[in-house]
């Protein structure tokens, strides 16, 4: 048929040119750029990056390197096979994650969790199938509030907020580009008013931020005391690269300290509780082996058999989540006393037991904090 007519030619085609390359050591391929659509979006429901490739070809693998620690989590509708390498940090590198496609893979996606405080660059190596091989380069940047997001939603006047003041001999560009190194969708340029209001949400822990700036000046407003920290941070780090003199000073509230943990600590609650209930699914189905009735089981016991399924699939993503949050308790205790001049890195340990034992009751935890 003339279909297999054309399938003969270009494989004659392709022989052809191998032999060329093989004869010839001189001999230089060109191609020309294939064209590859790439997105990466923060997705409101898990608080995760949704990353997504897409080319014009069918894609060989994909080489996911980036310079800062963040989590990459399969997705079960991806053919592709994902692997993790070592990074040694020397080469600039905190994850290297190779993904080897099936035949004819022209789509791939990925979920990408970030931490707050770390920020970089994620770059993807995307190479495709065809010969000769033609690898193109995608970067996205991670930024320092990754997880925060515009908002329309002003904040309550009345609600307890911590906050820093900046000031200094900065220009309006300059403390507007800081901020848009901060957090994503500030404006390319900054308005032509002489002042700028913004408000951003964390879709994990819903807290808020508010940005007011202006020439010489800027307040940050948040019930989150790890959010004004990594501000201070880059904005000092910033200050330094232009050799800007900053003065700053904090109002800080403990009520907000509350307020954050009752965020925190039901979810934690949520996945220790779900992980107990993942962790006896085995030995009830083996106690009803041995011959057992389920009389002896309790109503409880007999849910969490009956709903086995369920909770595996539930607990899949568990231990990622209590790590994550266990890291932002942390972070958050680090925060609160480094603001009071206290380092408290030796007391994680006593804190994380404690965690342990009154996760389910939090006026108990939160007393503990501010304690220590």
């Amino acid at each position: 048929s003339e279909i297999e007519e054309l399938q003969r030619k270009l494989l004659s085609t392709h022989e052809r040119y191998h032999d060329a390359i093989k004869s010839n050591t001189h001999a230089i391929s060109t191609i020309r750029e294939f064209r590859v659509n790439d997105r990466f979006e923060l997705n409101r429901d898990d608080a995760t990056y949704n990353l997504t490739i897409e080319s014009e070809i069918p894609i060989d693998n994909v080489l996911l390197q980036c310079d800062v620690i963040l989590d990459i989590l399969d997705v079960e509708k991806n053919s592709a096979v994902m692997s993790f390498s070592d990074c040694d940090p020397k080469d600039n590198n905190a994850v290297l994650v190779t993904y080897r496609c099936q035949v004819n893979t022209t789509r791939l996606e990925m979920h990408v969790r970030t931490i707050e405080g770390h920020y970089g660059t994620l770059q993807l190596y995307i190479t495709s199938k065809i010969q000769p091989r033609c690898s193109m380069l995608r970067r996205h940047i991670i930024k320092p509030l990754s997880l925060h997001q515009r908002s329309t939603i002003s904040i309550d006047p009345n609600k307890r907020m911590n906050t820093m003041k900046i000031t200094g001999s900065f220009s309006y560009a300059e403390i507007h580009s800081w901020i848009q190194f901060c957090l994503a969708d500030v404006p390319e340029r900054p308005p032509v008013d002489k002042e700028n209001r913004l408000t951003y949400t964390n879709i994990f822990l819903q807290t808020q931020l508010e940005c007011i700036y202006r020439q010489d000046e800027a307040i940050f407003r948040s019930e989150n005391v790890s959010t004004i920290s990594i501000l201070k941070d880059v904005m000092s780090k910033k200050a330094t690269e232009k050799k800007i003199t900053l003065n700053i000073t904090y109002e800080l509230s403990n009520e907000t300290i509350a307020s954050t943990l009752s965020q925190m600590l039901p979810m934690i609650a949520h996945y220790k509780t779900l992980t107990d209930k993942y962790n006896l699914i085995e030995p009830l189905k083996e106690l009803l082996m041995d011959g057992s009735s389920d009389d002896v089981l309790t109503p409880e016991h007999r849910h969490i058999l009956n709903n086995a399924d369920s909770i595996r699939e539930q607990y899949k993503q568990t231990p990622v989540h209590l790590n994550r949050l266990c890291s932002m308790v942390a972070d958050l205790f680090i925060d609160k006393h480094k603001f009071e001049g206290i380092n408290v890195k030796a007391k994680i340990p006593a804190l994380f037991d404690k965690l342990n034992t009154s996760f389910s009751q939090p006026q108990v935890f939160i007393d503990f904090f501010n304690s220590l």
